[in-house]
């Protein structure tokens, strides 16, 4: 299973949003088959 860690901008201070993770979460999910 594919594990994705909330990508943490240095400058900002607010991790990217949650919907934006679970995309990519999906996408490595379809390459892993």
């Amino acid at each position: 299973m594919p594990s994705v860690r909330q990508k943490r901008h240095p400058k900002q201070k607010h991790p990217e949003p949650f919907d934006r993770m679970l995309r990519r979460f999906k996408k490595q999910c379809d390459r892993a088959g």
